[in-house]
């Protein structure tokens, strides 16, 4: 009879290699601007003017909105016309202190008079400085009407409109801005432990067509976010 041929079994194995001290794991995320902030007024009024809108990139020190500014013009001119009056004020108690100090040093006035003269002097230096104070706050109340861009941005969100009276603090516009985008993913607490600032990171956007791009670990949270066991954890990327 023919020989037989020899049975042929497959057999699965798998190749050990030395994997050396390096564990990679894989996290999702979000991207976000390096500084998100919410924009808002130092004083209430009535919003005139929002000439930006959503997606609208801003310059350094551009205008984003503006209140009606009425009121404290007015509060400017009256803090301006009190500094007026308080120096003319302080040139005539210069003048009588003038006068009096004379007539001390010829012996026409007693010593009294002349501490008067002098408080009266003193008061209404004194008067000027505080009109002056004044007089830069309205400048300064007057200047807060208009809400301007911290640096180049994007606008995110608006969440005011035109004719609308806002308080002091609340939010306008929410603002993107840095060139270096940022990711925070959510680590599971049985690896938050194995992550320290400084780590290099390798992040997948498919904003970019899931091109790969390094980072670096910046910031490692310590308490949980919002969904439960897992730390927020920060990549700053390079590219």
């Amino acid at each position: 009879p023919p020989p037989e041929e020899p049975e042929v079994r497959p057999v699965r194995y798998s190749r050990v290699t030395a994997a050396g001290d390096v564990e990679t794991e894989t996290f999702s995320g979000v991207v976000q601007a390096e500084l998100e902030t919410d924009l808002s007024f130092k004083v209430n009024g009535n919003l005139i003017e929002l000439p930006v809108a959503l997606g609208d990139r801003l310059e350094p020190n551009a205008l984003i909105g503006r209140l009606d500014p009425t009121d404290y013009r007015v509060q400017l001119q009256e803090a301006e016309a009190g500094l007026a009056q308080a120096r003319a004020q302080e040139r005539n108690a210069a003048a009588s202190y003038e006068r009096v100090r004379g007539l001390y040093e010829n012996r026409n006035a007693s010593r009294s008079d002349l501490d008067s003269a002098r408080a009266a002097f003193e008061s209404a230096r004194a008067s000027v400085s505080a009109a002056a104070q004044r007089l830069e706050a309205a400048e300064l109340q007057l200047s807060y009407t208009r809400l301007r861009s911290p640096a180049a941005c994007t606008v995110a969100r608006l969440v005011a409109e035109v004719n609308q009276n806002v308080q002091a603090g609340q939010p306008i516009a929410r603002v993107n801005c840095g060139d270096c985008p940022e990711i925070v993913v959510n680590v599971s607490e049985i690896y938050i432990d194995r992550i320290r600032d400084g780590m290099e990171a390798s992040a997948s956007v498919a904003a970019v067509g899931l091109r790969d791009v390094a980072g670096t670990v910046s910031e490692v949270g310590v308490a949980t976010g919002p969904r439960g066991a897992t730390y927020p954890v920060t990549i700053t990327l390079g590219d």
